[in-house]
């Protein structure tokens, strides 16, 4: 018991480290926005460090930010996909999906191509394995 209490604070304080070290690395990417408003990295980097907080709102802002700076880049369309397969809106990341395979970034796209029903699926229910993929 003392063990796994043992183990509970030292996660907690490895999260906290974490997060702080999340913290500072938001702080600095403002701090580039500062100078640089149009960014498309800083906004990218946001999008990525709001994600791995939890704020999905902030991190979908900073992506389409990181798009109206950089239309060109499919990563950041990759990235929208990505949160919208976690919100499980499969159309939406579809979308994205194929934006940023059109801009060199197929790497969503692919990842739909094992789960063909989500690329077609209006409903937004979660697809299932196609089982001829995993042969």
């Amino acid at each position: 018991m003392a063990e796994e209490r043992q183990k509970g604070l030292v996660r907690g304080l490895v999260d906290f480290a974490l997060n702080q070290d999340v913290v500072e690395e938001i702080k600095a990417q403002y701090r580039v926005l500062e100078d640089h408003p149009m960014s498309a990295t800083a906004h990218m980097n946001l999008g990525i460090l709001f994600y791995s907080q939890g704020r999905i709102e902030d991190s979908l802002r900073e992506f389409l930010m990181s798009v109206e700076c950089d239309p060109s880049q499919g990563r950041a369309y990759r990235k929208l996909g990505e949160v919208y397969v976690g919100l499980g809106d499969y159309t939406q990341a579809a979308m994205y999906a194929r934006m940023a395979a059109e801009r060199g970034d197929s790497a969503l796209l692919e990842a739909f191509g094992r789960y063909p029903k989500a690329l077609d699926n209006q409903d937004n229910e979660p697809a299932t394995p196609d089982p001829a993929q995993s042969r």
